[in-house]
């Protein structure tokens, strides 16, 4: 009876919990009530993990890069929240300078067991941020990871060979892709193909050319339910549309003007 009345106590906290998501101060309040508001709450405050540096309009020499204190990256690593884990994002504007982070980020990834989405889109960054996450294979053991976002930080021709590698992505956006990676994205796709519905290509897509988009056709018109492309003066509206008309499942589509 006490066990039922236990577990009962906790969906509904579960429950109340849940309406305050958005709100980080006062999850973190709730966590501090008991033993049970804390279980709770931890399971919202670290659903999503962020590491996103503020812009410093001042050189600071004594910054070494570390992880940001109003991130939650570090506690989140901890083995009774790291399961918890289902988004990680790394924006803003990482340091340029050499430092331990790559390391630092790979070690924690390998702990969120149950990450299904990654997002690695940082404005400034060192070229060597995310060499340690793609040269390990650590994506490619990532079992739940489902949603891809990545920029030019890991589309270099160095780490590109690595990204491809990931299968099992329902959902694949590409910021500014070059040719380095629009080489290899038709094989990609392919290997995708059983389980891809969403493609998002944006901002500067001028690499991609009438070629290329014909290149995608064969492995997403039977499987795509949203695309999206950004800019390109090498595509024509006929080039577009031609693509688009291809698609057999399109739900959802935005085009850059």
């Amino acid at each position: 009876m006490s066990e039922t009345k236990s577990t009962l106590i906790y969906d509904i906290i579960a429950r109340v919990v849940e309406l305050c998501c958005d709100g980080y101060h006062l999850l973190f309040q709730c966590s501090l009530v008991n033993w049970e508001f804390n279980r709770a709450a931890s399971r919202v405050l670290y659903s999503r993990v962020a590491i996103s540096p503020q812009f410093k309009a001042i050189l600071d020499l004594r910054d070494t890069g570390s992880i940001p204190e109003s991130s939650n990256f570090q506690s989140a690593t901890l083995p009774q929240y790291a399961s918890y884990v289902h988004s990680l994002e790394v924006r803003g504007f990482m340091t340029k300078r050499r430092t331990t982070l790559p390391e630092t980020i790979a070690k924690g990834i390998v702990k969120f067991i149950s990450l299904r989405r990654l997002v690695f889109a940082p404005i400034t960054y060192h070229e060597d941020l995310f060499v340690q996450v793609l040269h390990h294979d650590i994506l490619s053991n990532l079992r739940s990871l489902t949603d891809l976002t990545v920029n030019k930080s890991c589309m270099d021709e160095g780490v590109v060979q690595n990204l491809v590698a990931v299968n099992g992505l329902k959902r694949l956006t590409l910021f500014d892709p070059g040719r380095a990676i629009l080489q290899l994205l038709p094989d990609w796709l392919r290997r995708l193909s059983p389980t891809l519905t969403e493609l998002h290509l944006k901002n500067n897509c001028g690499s991609v050319t009438p070629g290329v988009l014909k290149s995608f056709t064969p492995h997403v018109e039977n499987s795509l339910e949203a695309f999206t492309l950004g800019l390109s003066y090498s595509l024509t509206d006929n080039d577009v549309f031609t693509f688009l008309g291809g698609l057999s499942k399109l739900k959802s589509v935005h085009l850059s003007k």
